[in-house]
């Protein structure tokens, strides 16, 4: 094998086709059994340096380290500022006293001062003397005292001597006795208070006592006291009771509106006709036929109010209603010169004819009359033209409205040719105006303003006339200045100056106008326009509509030029 020889790692893996010639010719594989040899030459004792040496190399197994400090400095970050202690184990401190000594002290001193021992000292004397003051916490308030065996003070009676008394005084003083006394005065002053066990308790007082105690509200019981005169008995409550309840007997149940099974009858008195005795008919008028009483008046009055009136005759206040329907239709039909249809305008003011079949060659006449008898033309409007004058007279189907106000109206075929001729007339009891009289152009007059022929319209009537003042983008605090406009016939005839403005930067919007052909304009309105948007102004038209009065439009930018700039204006009638 090569020496030295090179130990690989572990985690060293060899190529397969890598191998070296041992010294008798053979050929070896590298592995980790067989490493490569490798030969160092040139190594003297004064050291081997390797320039690419890894800095930190990895150990494996313990290293000893000589020079290591006895001490080491610990910062802990995360301790906690308070620690949990147990004493359990620590050594006691010197001199500290130990259980094993107590429990020897203990049995030394013996049962008699142990729990639940005692002590008999043999001569300790029966009584102590005390110093100095003694607090009892327990002393009872009150104490038992027993004077049996207490010998009586000097002085005192005794019991022998009481009974030598009772004997020597004798049977009168002694219990159920009596001493008789022949000169015990009459009358005894009496000092103190006397006691009087028999003293009635009512006594008969003469004059007056004054009380003064006596309460200001006194408890009265008249239980016994006698009735007043006149004063209700119970035998008499008794009898109000009895007609209270008769009254209650014939009275309803419940208050308020009730059927007619549950209500109470009403008689009225027989001398009454009716409820209202001072009533009576007007002059001239009698119940109607059926009739009674209040009922029989009312239904009458209804009756009355409900029923139609009757055409001609009936009246409210001073108006005459004609008792007639709305839009009645009559129709007929001819073939022959005769009357196609004809009716009564008795509540009527207007309608319309419809010819549905005219037949051929043939006409039809429109007439009103008053006595039926005697007809005029009737001018009726063709309703099928918007601009049409009046006609009496019609030779094709169609609709003719009317008004009137005659007795009758009537559609006859005047001249007949062939065929039928069918009409219907519809009256109407109201209906707008719709004849008149078409002004023409050969002597039509209204009130006395004649119009001949037609009315010819020159020039521009109420027209709009626009402009574009400017597009160009103004410079900082730079100003446009529209040119000046003169009213005349060429711009027709408006009633207002208008202007329209939008800018990218803030300025001011002006309209002004001349009165001396444009050599000098003044203002007549003017609108601050913010950046970025728009503004419109109007000023209504005056001054002389001619050359010398003009108009125009200015804007004065502001302090930031413009990229964008949009200045309209216009003459408008409104």
């Amino acid at each position: 094998m090569p020496n030295p020889q090179i130990t690989f790692p572990a985690s060293f893996v060899t190529a397969n086709a890598l191998a070296f010639a041992n010294t008798d010719k053979s050929a070896q594989l590298v592995s980790a059994a067989a490493p490569l040899p490798v030969s160092l030459s040139g190594l003297d004792g004064a050291g081997f340096a390797i320039s690419n040496f890894p800095a930190t190399q990895a150990v494996s197994g313990s290293v000893s380290v000589g020079n290591f400090p006895a001490v080491q400095a610990v910062s802990v970050g995360n301790f906690p500022a308070v620690q949990a202690v147990s004493a359990a184990a620590l050594p006691l401190p010197a001199g500290a006293a130990s259980e094993a000594k107590l429990e020897a002290i203990r049995l030394a001193v013996g049962s008699p001062l142990q729990a639940g021992g005692s002590v008999s000292v043999a001569n300790f004397p029966a009584t102590q003397a005390v110093s100095g003051s003694v607090s009892v916490g327990n002393f009872p308030a009150v104490q038992a005292v027993s004077v049996a065996a207490l010998p009586l003070p000097a002085g005192a009676a005794s019991e022998a001597k009481l009974e030598a008394i009772r004997l020597a005084v004798g049977s009168p003083l002694q219990a159920g006795g009596s001493v008789s006394v022949a000169n015990f005065p009459a009358t005894q002053a009496v000092s103190g208070s006397v006691s009087v066990g028999n003293f009635p308790a009512t006594q008969a007082v003469s004059g007056s006592v004054s009380v003064g105690n006596f309460p200001a509200t006194q408890a009265v019981s008249v239980a016994a006291l006698p009735l007043p005169a006149g004063a209700a008995t119970a035998a008499g409550q008794v009898s109000a009771q009895a007609s209270l309840t008769a009254i209650a007997a014939s009275l309803p149940g419940a208050l308020g509106a009730m059927p007619g099974g549950a209500s109470t009858s009403v008689v009225v008195a027989s001398d009454l006709a009716n409820l209202e005795p001072g009533g009576a008919a007007i002059t001239g008028q009698a119940m109607p036929a059926g009739g009674v009483g209040l009922t029989g008046w009312m239904s009458a009055i209804y009756k009355a109010c409900a029923a139609p009136l009757v055409a001609g005759t009936a009246h409210i206040g001073g108006v005459s209603v004609d008792d007639v329907a709305d839009g009645v239709a009559t129709s007929g039909s001819v073939s022959s010169a005769a009357v196609v249809v004809s009716a009564s305008m008795a509540g009527y003011a207007g309608g319309s004819f419809q010819i549905t079949s005219i037949g051929s060659g043939n006409t039809v006449t429109f007439e009103h009359s008053n006595d039926g008898v005697n007809w005029a033309a009737l001018y009726v409007q063709n309703s099928a033209l918007t601009i049409a004058g009046p006609v009496n007279t019609a030779n094709t189907v169609g609709l003719w409205t009317f008004t009137t106000a005659s007795a009758y109206v009537r559609a006859r075929v005047s001249v007949y040719g062939s065929g039928t001729v069918m009409a219907a007339l519809v009256q109407k009891r109201s209906v707008a105006p719709v004849t008149g009289v078409s002004l023409g152009g050969s002597g039509a007059v209204i009130g006395s303003v004649a119009v001949t022929g037609t009315v010819p319209v020159t020039g521009n009537v109420n027209i709009t006339t626009g402009y574009i003042d400017s597009t160009a983008a103004l410079g900082a605090n730079a100003s446009f200045v529209g040119a000046g406009r003169a009213m005349n016939s060429s711009l027709g005839y408006g009633s207002f100056f208008n202007a329209s403005v939008y800018a990218d930067q803030a300025g001011t919007l002006y309209l002004e106008q001349s009165v001396d052909s444009s050599a000098n304009f003044y203002p007549l309105a003017s609108q601050a326009v913010a950046a970025g948007s728009g503004a419109q102004l109007s000023a209504r038209l005056t001054g002389a509509v001619n050359s010398t009065t003009a108009y125009r439009v200015r804007f004065v930018n502001g302090a930031a030029a413009q990229s964008v700039f949009r200045l309209s204006s216009s003459f408008t009638a409104g």
